[in-house]
């Protein structure tokens, strides 16, 4: 289960994290230049701090079972 106290201290981190890597001029292009590498346009720091805020506990609980859950992995050996 994942507490909600320790999830918004989570989120909490990465804000400041991203606050403050964009207060140099080079943290903000390096932080800009990836997202527009990416495709992204728009307002790239209100969607990033928008995502972060909006995430709750039942999402990360599914991308964690789609992560550390995957398919059997099969292999097959040939002798040569």
């Amino acid at each position: 289960m994942i507490d909600t106290e320790r999830l918004e201290m989570v989120k909490a981190s990465m804000l400041s994290s991203i606050y403050m890597g964009i207060e140099s001029s080079s943290g903000l292009n390096s932080f800009l230049s990836m997202a527009l590498m990416k495709g992204e346009e728009g307002s790239i720091l209100a969607k990033r701090v928008n995502e972060i805020k909006s995430i709750n506990a039942e999402q990360i609980r599914e991308i964690a079972n789609e992560t550390f859950s995957p398919e059997p992995l099969r292999a097959e050996l040939r002798a040569v």
